[in-house]
C-alpha cells in the first residue's frame, strides 16, 4: 500500500499531533513500526539476557550491517556500528598517532563537538588543529575547494569535514576535497551525520579513509545508531576506545561489543529500511527536497534569505533572518524555546559568523503547510534583533 507524505503520514509517528515539526535534522522521530521494533528486541533481551548477549546479538549486529551495506555501497562486513558519529570521530582521532608539527585540518562550521575532540587531541599532542574558514554565505563549490587547499599542507595528517555542514545544511563537495587531501598525503574523515537518507551516500565514490553518519536522523533508526566504515588501509589501525571481548577480532567486529549495553537500537536497521522502502527512499529524498526549495518562498516576506542557493541544499534548509548587529547564542535560544513555547513550531536556530540561522527540516511528516505555518509562527514571535 502506497502511504501518502505530509499529514497522513504523521499517524506512523508518536509525534505531538498539535505541533508543526520541522527540525528532524538534530534528533529525528522513530516511526511506530520501528518503537515496536526494537520493542520486541528488548522483550526478547529480557526474556533470556545470557542467550541474548551470548548468542544472539553478534550474528544479529552483523546481520543488520549487511543489509545496511547496499544503502551506502559498501559490503556489510566494512561497516561497523557505533552510537553516533561523535564516537565514530573520538575512536579515528585515539587511533592514530599525533606528534607535534602534525596538523588536524577542520573547518569553521565543523560541529562542535568534533571541534573540541580535535582540540583535546591536540592539546594532549602538541599536534596544530587548523581551521578553513568557510564564510556565509556559500556561493560556489569551486571558492570552498579553493579555501580548502589554501590550507593544506605537508603537515597535515588528517582532515575532517561535513558531507552536510549541520548548523548550514550547505552540501560541500567533499570528492574534490578528499583528492586534494590525498595528493598532500592526508587522512581523509568525512563526518556525514546528515548524510544517510538524506542524499544518496555512495562509499566507494568518496575515496576517503573513514565515513560516518548517524541513522537515527534520515533512516528512521532508533538513536543510539550510527554507521562507521574504514577503508582497508587504515582498517587495522581503527580501534574502539574502550578495549572489551572482542578487541582482538579486529574492525569491524571490534566494535561490535565494547561492554554489556543496550544494542537493540543497532538490530533495528532492517526494521528502519523496511519502513521506508514502504515509500520508496528516491521519493521520500526528492519529497524534501521540494519542500526545502519551495518552503523558501515562505519566509522571503519576513526578511529572511536562504544561507545557500537551493542546489546546495537536500532536506534541511537554513535561513538568515535579519538583525540588527550581530546576533546572540541568547538570540538563538529565545527563537527555538519561543517558537515552541508559544506557537508549537519546532525549528532549529544557532548564530554562525555573527548571523541568525533560522535551520528547517523536510521529512515525510511534513508538508508545505508546515512551513507556511513556521513563517507565520516566526513573524507573530519576532526575534531578538530583528530590524
Amino acid at each position: 500500500m502506497t502511504i501518502p507524505f505530509g499529514r497522513q503520514a504523521r499517524a506512523l509517528f508518536s509525534l505531538d499531533p498539535q505541533g508543526t515539526f520541522l527540525n528532524h535534522g538534530s534528533f529525528g522521530a522513530v516511526p511506530i513500526p520501528v518503537q515496536q521494533a526494537q520493542q520486541r528486541w528488548q522483550a526478547a533481551m529480557e526474556r533470556q539476557p545470557d542467550l541474548f548477549f551470548r548468542r544472539l546479538m553478534k550474528p544479529a549486529i552483523r546481520a543488520a550491517a549487511e543489509v545496511l551495506g547496499p544503502v551506502v555501497n559498501v559490503n556489510g562486513d566494512d561497516i561497523a556500528f557505533v552510537e553516533n558519529a561523535t564516537s565514530a570521530i573520538n575512536a579515528v582521532l585515539h587511533s592514530l598517532t599525533f606528534r607535534p608539527g602534525d596538523e588536524i585540518l577542520i573547518t569553521s562550521t565543523t560541529y562542535n563537538t568534533v571541534r573540541l575532540a580535535v582540540v583535546e587531541v591536540c592539546k594532549r599532542s602538541g599536534a596544530t588543529p587548523v581551521v578553513v574558514d568557510l564564510p556565509l554565505p556559500l556561493h560556489d563549490h569551486q571558492s570552498v575547494v579553493a579555501r580548502f587547499a589554501a590550507k593544506l599542507s605537508r603537515q597535515t595528517r588528517l582532515a575532517i569535514f561535513d558531507l552536510i555542514v549541520s548548523p548550514t545544511a550547505h552540501i560541500l563537495p567533499v570528492r574534490e576535497m578528499t583528492k586534494l587531501c590525498k595528493q598532500q598525503g592526508a587522512h581523509v574523515l568525512i563526518d556525514a551525520a546528515h548524510g544517510p537518507g538524506q542524499v544518496p551516500l555512495d562509499i566507494q565514490s568518496l575515496g576517503a579513509d573513514w565515513v560516518t553518519g548517524n541513522l537515527h536522523k534520515w533512516l528512521f533508526c532508533p538513536r543510539g545508531t550510527a554507521f562507521f566504515w574504514a577503508g582497508p588501509q587504515v582498517r587495522d589501525l581503527t580501534a574502539p576506545l574502550a578495549v572489551s571481548h572482542w578487541f582482538e577480532d579486529g574492525f569491524p567486529r571490534s566494535f561490535d561489543y565494547t561492554g554489556t549495553r543496550d544494542a537493540t537500537a543497532w538490530l533495528c536497521v532492517p526494521d528502519a529500511l523496511s519502513f521506508i522502502a514502504e515509500f520508496g527512499l528516491e521519493a521520500m529524498m526528492a519529497h524534501n527536497r521540494t519542500l526545502v526549495r519551495d518552503g523558501i518562498a515562505k519566509f522571503a516576506q519576513l526578511g529572511a534569505r536562504p544561507t545557500a542557493e537551493p542546489g546546495y541544499f537536500a532536506a534541511m534548509l537554513s535561513m538568515q533572518l535579519p538583525t540588527i548587529g550581530p546576533a546572540s547564542p541568547e538570540a538563538a535560544a529565545f527563537l527555538l524555546h519561543e517558537m515552541w513555547d508559544q506557537h508549537r513550531v519546532q525549528i532549529a536556530a544557532s548564530v554562525v559568523e555573527g548571523a541568525l540561522l533560522l535551520r528547517l527540516s523536510g521529512q515525510i511528516y511534513c508538508s508545505l503547510d508546515d512551513f507556511a505555518r513556521a513563517a507565520e509562527a516566526l513573524d507573530a514571535l519576532g526575534w531578538p534583533g530583528r530590524p
